[in-house]
């Protein structure tokens, strides 16, 4: 598919912001080797179909992100080798996984509300009872925000929750603090669509591309703990899942595809 159909399809969001977004997957994918300069503005205007101005702003954005450098008289650079954050899982202890892998992120509250359990928690055949602490909050690694987290408690656990661990710990950490232990863990990824609020959280386009992350955290008596769900930028974070045959045998039969 050409660029310019790509940008066509992107149309629900600006242009300059389309052209950034591609630009920012190349930078990321090494398409731009360090060292080389970017195409020149006039070959971005005709790859891209669109005036110098939106090429321009969307350099500009890229600039003011720390992905490229602009040096006078010589051209437009890459200025790193952007890894996403990385979650990386070998497949033993979850919650301990959990724990450590949040550490460089910074955790704010959005909201902290008692709701009634919401009908999608009874069709996956979670008991929650009637009222549910439902918390959601913004993981930010220096000042990008990564992952917009959503976190569903059975009001009978909810007084284990306070508003001020939810800033410092994970909700599997708060739970395991309050004495539950969490036995099994069910994690499913899919791919996902930024909706309005998940963008503007996310400081991405509508529609953009999102990583999918669902979880239900069972304890020693076979209730669900937690459901929890998080929608996290592709481009800042990915998921690292580590088999080891021999160790992890169990875990492999239990892989669904």
């Amino acid at each position: 598919m050409k660029t310019r159909d790509i940008m066509r399809q992107g149309a629900t969001a600006t242009l300059h912001h389309n052209v950034y977004m591609i630009l920012r997957e190349r930078l990321r994918g090494g398409v731009f080797p360090m060292g080389e300069p970017l195409p020149s503005e006039p070959a971005l205007v005709e790859e891209f179909g669109v005036s110098r101005v939106t090429i321009r702003r969307a350099l500009e954005q890229l600039v003011a992100d720390g992905w490229i450098s602009k040096r006078r008289g010589v051209g437009t650079f890459p200025t790193k080798k952007v890894g996403a954050g990385e979650l990386p899982f070998s497949g033993t202890n979850y919650p301990a996984f959990l724990a450590e892998s949040s550490k460089p992120y910074r955790l704010s509250l959005l909201a902290f509300e008692f709701i009634k359990s919401p009908a999608f928690l009874a069709h996956r055949g979670l008991s929650f009872g009637r009222r549910v602490l439902k918390v959601t909050r913004l993981s930010s690694l220096r000042t990008e925000p990564v992952h917009l987290l959503t976190s569903y408690i059975p009001g009978d656990f909810a007084h284990l929750v306070s508003e001020a661990q939810c800033t410092r710990r994970t909700m599997v950490e708060i739970l395991e603090a309050g004495g539950m232990r969490i036995l099994h863990t069910d994690v499913f990824i899919a791919a996902a669509s930024a909706d309005l609020d998940v963008a503007r959280r996310l400081d991405v386009a509508g529609g953009s591309p999102l990583i999918h992350i669902q979880r239900i955290s069972v304890g020693e008596d076979g209730e669900p703990l937690e459901f929890s769900e998080s929608y996290s930028r592709p481009d800042r974070f990915r998921y690292h899942l580590s088999l080891d045959r021999a160790r992890n045998a169990e875990n492999l039969k239990k892989l669904q595809f």
